[in-house]
């Protein structure tokens, strides 16, 4: 059976470190803003959520930029049930045209990440962005949250050269996927630890890089273990 190729990545390298071990909700949002993001006096930050977005996160990422001078907009995105969980709301979408750094931490849903409208925003190099979309507090705290940060991104970028270089795609499992498609030629994302330039993207916790094949020419079977309203 043919395998369906999708318009957003979805050959996903991804790493996580640190399991057994926390940091205060504080301090992963100083990292995120003041390292990761490096966000500059005077940017203009969007902190993007929905009903299912942990309230602590919200507060400790509005506390850390409020005490650096900044001014965060809320912008609240409609929780979704699974098979829309990527439709971003376009009063959002407009807003982010503003927007210098947004952060997406929906809880339902990848929208602010996925959304072709954010995807443009960053091809043109109008905005840089963190995602931490369907994440809790633990994951906030731990696990890849205390992972080596310019470690990863180093990788990321030794990755990136790899999967740039190629033209062809081949994923495998034990549990037997089996994937074969040529990849396309256009940006590689590096989503490992800092995003501080237009156009660059990180996802926080973890780390990964990724790439998509040309729409319908993938080929084989994907053999999925788990619930498919929460895989999508």
């Amino acid at each position: 059976m043919p395998a369906r190729a999708f318009g957003s990545p979805v050959a996903w390298f991804g790493r996580e470190a640190g399991h057994g071990r926390t940091r205060a909700d504080g301090g992963s949002a100083r990292l995120v803003v003041r390292e990761l993001l490096a966000i500059r006096p005077g940017e203009r930050v969007a902190i993007m959520r929905d009903a299912a977005s942990p309230a602590p996160m919200v507060a400790a990422l509005r506390q850390v930029l409020r005490g650096d001078g900044l001014e965060p907009a809320l912008l609240t995105q409609p929780s979704r049930p699974a098979e829309r969980k990527n439709d971003l709301c376009p009063m959002i979408a407009r807003a982010l045209e503003a927007a210098d750094v947004p952060i997406a931490i929906a809880g339902s849903g990848g929208a602010p990440v996925d959304a072709p409208a954010v995807r443009a925003l960053l091809a043109a190099k109008r905005l840089r962005f963190l995602s931490m979309v369907m994440r809790d507090m633990a994951i906030f705290t731990g696990g890849g949250a205390l992972a080596d940060h310019p470690a990863l991104h180093a990788e990321g970028l030794r990755l990136r050269a790899r999967r740039a270089a190629g033209r062809a795609m081949r994923i495998t499992s034990a549990a037997g996927t089996e994937i074969a498609a040529p990849i396309a030629q256009d940006a590689v994302f590096v989503e490992c630890g800092p995003a501080r330039a237009p156009g660059e993207t990180a996802a926080f916790s973890g780390a990964g890089v990724s790439l998509r094949p040309l729409e319908g020419l993938a080929e084989g079977v994907f053999v999925i273990d788990g619930p498919g309203a929460v895989i999508g």
